[in-house]
């Protein structure tokens, strides 16, 4: 999804807490709000957080 949308990825951590999985992102520039919606809509998002 990221490479869809011409995103950066400066780095990622990925851990688990007890039965879900997550993920947080680093990226090198801003996110479109496309982005954002598509990463909202991918199966098995539970939440999505954006800092800027």
């Amino acid at each position: 999804m990221f490479a869809e949308h011409h995103v950066n990825i400066d780095g990622q951590m990925l851990a688990t807490r007890g039965e879900l999985g997550y993920v947080v992102t680093d990226i090198a520039a801003g996110l479109t709000r496309e982005a954002v919606e598509a990463l909202g809509a991918m199966d098995g998002t539970v939440r999505l957080r954006v800092l800027s």
